[in-house]
Formats: C-alpha cells, structure tokens, sequence
C-alpha cells in the first residue's frame, strides 16, 4: 500500500512538473522558462523513484545497511560522472539527465538487492511497474508532440494520469484515501 500511494502522488506531481513546466519555471521569470526542460527531464527520472520508500526501510530491517551504502555511492559515482561529462556538452539539461540517471540507477540497484542479493519472495507493485511504463510514454509524448499551450498540456497531463490509474489498478477508493489525508494536512496546516 505504501508504495501504491507513494508512487500516486510521485507520478501526479510529476505529470503537472513535466506538462505545466513551461508556466511553472516562467513563476520565477521569463529568463526561466528557456530551461523548463530541466523540470521536464527531472520530473520524468522522478516518476521512477517511489520503490525506495519501502525498499530502504526492508533492507534495513533485514540488517543489509552496508548494501544500502554501497548502492547510494554506486549511485553518486555514476551521478556525478554524467553530470561531469554532461554539463559543458548541453549546461543545466545535462545536470538533470546526471541526476535523474542516478536516482533510476539507484531504484534499480535496490530491485537487485531486494530481489537478487536478499532473495526476498516480493514483487514488484502493479502500481510501480506502470509508473515506468508512464514514464517512457509521457518522455515520448512529451518530445513527439511538444506542448506549448495550456490545453494540449492539460490534455495530455490528464490523459497520462488516467493511463495511470487505470492501468496501476487505482480505484475511488484510492483516491479519496489520498484526498482525505491532503485535506486533514491542509486543516493542521490552518488549525495553527
């Protein structure tokens, strides 16, 4: 369940990152919005990272922290590395690729220890798998098509977002937990 909602409200903030960028990055200026594709590229790497919220605690738990450090330094190392050779080919863009290849790198590292070096009797969420599939739909999408206006954004941002669900087996009922655990934020949030 926790990766489930993890990854609901990773893939829903990522679509509005990646299709409303443009209106995002030009909030801070105009000067901005020439490098909306950063969000763009950040926000497709970022729809793969919700495996680790119970990947890192279940590694723990089982007393492989040692694994979990090396998985994090294989992670910077490489990170780092393509940011480093990236970065005087194409600026900022090349920093996000780095970045967004070392966060899935990081979530495929934790798959092969959980499934490979732990040998643990898990599967992967329905919901996770689909949100990788989204994620190479919507970099297709996104750079086939090239959405400039609001509308084509906000069609393609819900027609993703359907895809989603339906496909990662959400219901109402999954939807409304979600909902409800924003609005009792949000009535803490004005409570103080």
């Amino acid at each position: 369940e926790t990766v489930k909602y993890n990854t609901l409200m990773i893939i829903s903030v990522a679509l509005l990152c990646i299709f409303f960028s443009r209106q995002i990055m030009g909030m801070f200026g105009e000067a901005y919005i020439q490098n909306h594709l950063v969000l763009v590229i950040l926000g497709i790497f970022f729809m793969t990272g919700s495996i680790g919220t119970v990947a890192n605690p279940l590694i723990t738990a089982k007393g492989k922290v040692g694994l979990l450090l090396l998985n994090s330094v294989i992670q910077i190392i490489f990170q780092f590395s393509l940011m480093f050779l990236l970065v005087d080919k194409i600026g900022l863009l090349g920093l996000a690729i780095g970045r967004g290849a070392g966060i899935f790198l990081a979530q495929l590292g934790l798959i092969f220890i959980i499934l490979k070096v732990l040998k643990l009797n898990v599967e992967i969420p329905r919901a996770y798998k689909v949100s990788i599939i989204t994620a190479i739909i919507v970099f297709i999408l996104y750079f086939i098509i090239r959405p400039t206006n609001i509308f084509l954004s906000a069609g393609l941002f819900f027609a993703c977002l359907i895809f989603f669900l339906y496909f990662g087996g959400y219901s109402k009922k999954d939807i409304n937990f979600i909902l409800k655990h924003l609005y009792i934020w949000k009535s803490l949030k004005e409570d103080r």
